[in-house]
């Protein structure tokens, strides 16, 4: 499986991005990572928006909330 192809989308286009495309990115586990790469290059290069979907906050609060971590989960909740 290559990198998406993200020729479609015109300049600015907002992208819903879902729990494992960032799960793979921020875990580095490139053999699945390396798929997604062209949003994150596309988004720090300012050429593509992304919203996060309520589900991955969810997810991303669950570790934090489960340990007690509130710094951590202060981060998700007042980003």
């Amino acid at each position: 499986m290559g990198p998406l192809d993200l020729s479609g989308p015109g300049p600015r286009a907002l992208s819903l991005l879902d729990t494992d495309p960032n799960a793979y990115w921020f875990d580095g586990k490139r053999t699945l990572s390396d798929r997604f790469r062209p949003v994150f290059e596309k988004h720090a290069a300012g050429e593509l928006q992304f919203a996060i979907t309520t589900m991955m906050i969810a997810e991303a609060l669950a570790g934090p909330l489960r340990v007690g971590d509130e710094a951590l989960t202060a981060l998700w909740r007042d980003p």
